[in-house]
């Protein structure tokens, strides 16, 4: 069987934390591609202790190559999203495309934006992220 190509669009929490799950359930059955326009992961919740002055910037910053990358079926891409290409199964960046067979899209700037196509069909726990 064929490795499935998982995108995530988005590598904020949700982003993460649903890399993670993949990455350790499907092991060799999955390539799974992160995209995000930043190399890092932010803490949101920890801001204000760099507003308050108590910590620097990159102390609420993770990278993802040492969070997320260090799984060998994850590639960590560091792009920003052009375009989703539903009918032809792409996403694409201002520096290429990737073709997938399942999407996961986090977006946090603009809530506006929640078009998903989200893991339909795969027999896994998700705990506290919610199948769409």
């Amino acid at each position: 069987m064929a490795k499935k190509k998982i995108v995530i669009v988005g590598a904020g929490f949700a982003g993460v934390s649903a890399t993670r799950l993949l990455a350790k359930n499907l092991k060799n059955d999955a390539e799974i591609t992160v995209i995000d326009k930043h190399d890092f992961q932010t803490s949101m919740t920890q801001l204000h202790e760099v507003a308050a002055s108590r910590v620097e910037a990159d102390a609420v910053q993770y990278h993802l190559e040492r969070t997320i990358g260090k799984f060998h079926n994850v590639n960590v891409v560091k792009k920003s999203l052009v375009e989703l290409d539903k009918a032809n199964k792409k996403v694409i960046t201002e520096k290429g495309s990737y073709d997938y067979d399942y999407l996961v899209c986090q977006w946090v700037e603009n809530p506006m934006i929640l078009e998903f196509q989200v893991l339909k069909n795969m027999d896994l726990h998700f705990g506290h992220l919610k199948m769409l």
